[in-house]
């Protein structure tokens, strides 16, 4: 099957072509009204807009205390067995993040 397209050997002996594909783009970029952004700059405000509203701002003053919560179960009644655990390591995808621990899958993989 033929698609037109060149062969990436093709691409490294036609410097232009080369040029063409390593170039790095930014896509464009909406402003709130539906107007594509004019420029890099407008479009990082745009992007430092969109994002802003994900976070809020901390009021002034002692933050309210929060009460812990208790749960029915208790420790000792949960049973796991080494083997339970090796195998819910040996389980895990490395590709996944590392959890609030730092320690990633594949560390964990691994000592298993």
């Amino acid at each position: 099957m033929h698609t037109g397209l060149p062969k990436p050997q093709e691409s490294l002996e036609c410097p232009e072509l080369h040029d063409f594909f390593k170039k790095v783009t930014i896509p464009s970029v909406r402003d709130s009204q539906g107007k594509l952004c004019d420029d890099h700059k407008q479009s990082a405000k745009v992007f430092a807009s969109a994002l802003a509203s994900f976070f809020s701002v901390e009021p002034d003053g002692p933050q309210p205390r929060i009460t812990p919560t208790r749960s029915p179960v208790e420790l000792s009644t949960i049973s796991l067995s080494a083997d339970d655990i090796e195998n819910h390591f040996l389980d895990l995808k490395t590709s996944s993040a590392p959890g609030p621990d730092r320690l990633t899958a594949f560390v964990l993989k691994n000592c298993a």
